[in-house]
């Protein structure tokens, strides 16, 4: 099942995406786990942590304790983030929620 997320566009649209993400998991902590940089690109893998408190994709809140990964690539012009992508493990995060079963 593919659930689509809107792209964050801008400023805006990140700040949107962070408090989604802080209204829906309190005690959110994020840990950066690597960081490489390489010409205009920044590479960043992390892991996120936290307890599933509020809605969160149509999902009401479990009270789950939540562990999802991620990687992140900025392209930075002028010293400025000018371009991201990013890749979420979103089943693993409906795993723990309960929404699909392990296999």
């Amino acid at each position: 099942m593919h659930v689509p997320l809107p792209a964050p566009a801008g400023i805006e649209g990140i700040k949107e995406v962070i408090t989604t993400c802080r209204s829906a998991f309190e005690h959110l902590n994020v840990t950066i786990e690597d960081m490489v940089a390489e010409g205009d690109k920044v590479v960043a893998r992390f892991t996120a942590r936290g307890i599933h408190s509020g809605d969160f994709m149509n999902l009401p809140a479990t009270g789950k304790p939540i562990t999802i990964t991620g990687i992140e690539i900025f392209r930075i012009k002028d010293g400025k983030i000018a371009e991201l992508w990013g890749e979420v493990n979103l089943l693993g995060l409906m795993q723990q929620l309960g929404i699909f079963s392990s296999p």
